[in-house]
C-alpha cells in the first residue's frame, strides 16, 4: 500500500475530481428514504456510507456536496432559512428535501445533522441511527480536522478569493460553527432526539455490524 503523503491530490481526494453538475432543483424522489444516520462529524460517517452502500442504499454525506457542486446552493438556502431566515422565508420543505435528497436512500456526516429534527419529520418512516464517541475524544478529533481547517488564514483567504466551490463551502462552515456551538450542540443534539423517541439504534463506534442487522430487519 502506498503511504498517504506520497498520493497525489488526486489519489488522496477522489470526490473532489469526480464531479456531476446536476441542478437538483424541482426533482423529485425516485427511492425511498431508508436510513437517517444523524450521528455528528468524525463519529465514523465515512464508515456508515460505506455500509449502507455495501447494503445497496445509495447515501449522502459531506463528500457528496464536493461530487455535485450545485448543491452547495441548496444546502445553503437550507441553513440560511433555519439560522438565518429573511421576514419571508419558510424552512425548505418535504419537496425541497426530496429535490435535494431523492436520489438517495441513506444520509449522514454533516450537514446533514443539522437538520436532524426536520429530516426525522419529513421521513417518519425511516430508521434513525446515532453513532457516539466518548465526547472528549470526539472534540479533539473535531477540533483537528474540521475546525482547524475551517479556521485556517489559508482557508478564509480561499474563500475570499474563490467565492464559487470553495467559497460556498466556507460558508456552509461558518454556518455549522457559528450555529452548532460545539460542545453545547453535541449535548443538545442528542437530548433533540432522545425526546422525538425514534431512534432504533443507539451505537458506538465500529459497531457496523450492528448496522448491518437493522437494515436487514
Amino acid at each position: 500500500m502506498v503511504p498517504r503523503n506520497k498520493l497525489s491530490l488526486k489519489e488522496k481526494y477522489p470526490e473532489i475530481y469526480a464531479q456531476t453538475n446536476i441542478d437538483r432543483t424541482g426533482h423529485k424522489r425516485v427511492v425511498p428514504m431508508e436510513m437517517l444516520s444523524l450521528g455528528l462529524g468524525r463519529t465514523g460517517t465515512m464508515s456508515m456510507k460505506a455500509a449502507y452502500e455495501i447494503l445497496g442504499y445509495p447515501t449522502y454525506h459531506y463528500v457528496s456536496m464536493m461530487e455535485n457542486p450545485p448543491d452547495l446552493d441548496l444546502w445553503l438556502s437550507a441553513l440560511r432559512r433555519k439560522y438565518s431566515p429573511h421576514p419571508d422565508e419558510k424552512p425548505f420543505t418535504l419537496a425541497e428535501w426530496d429535490a435535494l435528497l431523492g436520489h438517495v436512500s441513506a444520509v449522514t456526516d454533516s450537514p446533514i445533522n443539522a437538520f436532524a429534527p426536520e429530516l426525522i419529520t419529513a421521513y417518519p418512516n425511516a430508521k434513525v441511527v446515532l453513532v457516539e464517541r466518548d465526547v472528549e475524544n470526539w472534540y479533539k478529533s473535531f477540533e483537528k480536522n474540521v475546525i482547524s481547517s475551517f479556521a485556517a488564514p489559508m482557508t478564509r483567504v480561499l474563500v475570499k478569493l474563490d467565492p464559487g466551490f470553495i467559497g460556498k463551502q466556507g460558508k456552509i462552515g461558518e454556518f455549522l460553527m457559528r450555529y452548532m456551538a460545539i460542545l453545547q450542540f453535541i449535548l443538545g443534539h442528542e437530548v433533540a432526539l432522545e425526546k422525538i423517541d425514534r431512534i432504533e439504534l443507539r451505537c458506538l463506534q465500529d459497531s457496523e455490524d450492528k448496522v448491518l442487522k437493522l437494515a436487514h430487519d
